[in-house]
């Protein structure tokens, strides 16, 4: 389910159910899973609120140009002039899907000069963002920096949106491709606080706390952290327990990367034997083959 408050509200009026039912498994402990989809979607818009003027002159420009379809001849005028050979067209983000923004600036990019012809032949074009207003200033049009910048937003969003298309699968198992796929972001993240660049660096810092809260162990009790996604790793014949403990120490530090592994695995017991006494089942194999369809010895 998604992070809205209610969403946890239901999670708990079902444990509640299902242990009247006597279906409860350790309590619903790990009923509630969240959309990391979701979480991302939330992080990186939040995170997007620090970048600074360069994205929003290039989503100002795309508006103009996106507005009627006199100024779209127009702008594919000066991307003949220019001699770029594209079969995409700029494309209008929506304020609230970060991964339209991505997808806005990635489709720009290539028409970099395009704009820049456009800004020195079409005068209301460059009247419209000297008098746009941003944090009261003015706007004014993309510079070469401006696109400097974008290509590095391009670059960062780009690890987000290949995340999201990942894990939102619907006909394939994805929990065990989480793992991994979290672990790489969070060191990418990292990498990204370091920058001398100030608004990537505010950016990576504001995305960092907020996956905290769902997906890292920032706290040794994060109530909303699922640790189904370490038991699908263990579970998963590619990976098991040794690639499990390698990664956490990485990412939490020896003494806490392997003391989370032994209570991964104690949960894991647990959950075993509960399933084992729920179907009656005893000794350490689960199966049992009919003696007429064993095979000879």
């Amino acid at each position: 389910m998604d992070n809205a408050s209610v969403n946890d509200v239901v999670a708990i009026h079902m444990r509640q159910q299902l242990k009247e039912w006597g279906s409860d498994i350790l309590d619903g402990k790990y009923l509630h899973m969240r959309c990391v989809a979701h979480i991302i979607n939330l992080d990186v818009n939040d995170g997007l609120k620090e970048t600074g003027v360069s994205v929003e002159r290039v989503r100002e420009s795309v508006r103009w140009v996106r507005a009627t379809p006199a100024r779209s001849r127009k702008f594919k005028d000066c991307i003949e002039f220019e001699k770029i050979v594209s079969k995409k067209f700029v494309s209008l983000d929506v304020a609230t899907r970060w991964n339209s923004t991505y997808l806005m600036l990635e489709s720009a990019k290539p028409f970099e000069k395009a704009f820049q012809t456009l800004a020195r032949n079409e005068k209301k074009f460059k009247k419209h963002l000297t008098e746009k207003k941003y944090r009261n200033v003015s706007l004014g049009i993309p510079t070469s920096d401006d696109w400097s910048s974008v290509g590095r937003f391009i670059t960062y969003l780009k690890l987000f949106y290949n995340l999201t298309v990942r894990v939102s699968g619907t006909s394939y198992v994805t929990l065990h491709l989480l793992f991994d796929e979290i672990c790489e972001l969070h060191n990418m993240i990292s990498e990204w606080a370091d920058s001398m660049d100030i608004e990537v660096c505010c950016m990576a810092e504001r995305i960092k706390y907020k996956l905290a809260k769902y997906l890292f162990e920032e706290d040794l009790e994060n109530s909303k952290l699922n640790r189904l996604c370490y038991m699908a790793v263990i579970l998963d014949p590619r990976r098991k327990v040794d690639n499990l403990e390698e990664v956490l120490k990485k990412v939490y530090g020896d003494i806490r990367g392997k003391a989370l592994v032994e209570e991964v695995k104690d949960e894991m017991r647990v959950l075993f034997d509960h399933y084992k006494h729920r179907l009656g089942l005893h000794g350490s194999s689960p199966i049992v083959i009919p003696e007429d369809e064993q095979e000879p010895s």
